[in-house]
């Protein structure tokens, strides 16, 4: 609380997979320790909107909650969206999509031994967003980004209005994302063949309906 300094708690979110390894010394003692969060394992997120809404990004099932400044929350339905099996096409697609994103930054460390994902670490099915890829519409609906798939490549973000119901995609480049929104427009960033990042308003797209 602002002026009390009471803490309560609003509600709980799952948090996303990690492995921690721990390198100890002769004597048994600690000497590193380091955590990497699984492949497409993602956990529960949160968004709060400057009016005081919170929107609760829930994964089984795949649904979003919304809490208002009262406190009353409005609990979504299952949202409309085919599950995807992690199939050997998928784990192709999905080790593809790694590697381009490595070569397009050539500056990234390479990842240790103890770090890179064992070929039995995959989860039974893809997960249907993105961790931490969020915004709001200017009717305060919470705009978050669908995860990539072998059969959906494109980089594209669900649009869930405060009643828990999903109003359809907005489909974007490849080389853009979203990262707030306007009265008219997104805000976006490109990313040019350079790896130069540019921040633009883009005019608001009409959204598809998942199918």
């Amino acid at each position: 609380h602002r002026t009390t300094g009471k803490v309560d708690t609003i509600t709980k979110v799952l948090d996303r997979p990690v492995e921690r390894t721990v390198v100890r010394n002769a004597k048994g003692e600690v000497s590193s320790s380091s955590f990497r969060a699984l492949r497409l394992r993602v956990g529960e997120q949160f968004i709060m909107h400057p009016d005081g809404w919170i929107a609760v990004v829930r994964i089984n099932p795949f649904r979003v909650d919304w809490r208002s400044p009262e406190g009353r929350w409005t609990l979504g339905a299952p949202l409309p969206v085919p599950v995807i099996r992690l199939t050997e096409k998928e784990k192709a697609a999905s080790r593809a999509r790694t590697a381009a994103s490595r070569a397009a930054n050539p500056s990234s460390r390479p990842v240790p031994p103890q770090l890179q994902t064992p070929d039995d670490e995959w989860p039974d099915v893809m997960p249907p967003y993105m961790q931490n890829e969020m915004a709001f519409s200017p009717d305060g609906d919470i705009i978050f980004r669908r995860q990539p798939s072998a059969d959906q490549p494109g980089n594209a973000y669900y649009v869930v209005d405060r009643r828990g119901r999903l109003l359809g995609i907005i489909e974007m480049k490849d080389n853009e994302r979203i990262i707030g929104a306007g009265a008219r427009s997104l805000y976006v960033v490109e990313t040019d063949a350079d790896d130069l990042k540019f921040i633009r308003r883009h005019p608001w797209p009409s959204l598809r309906l998942p199918g």
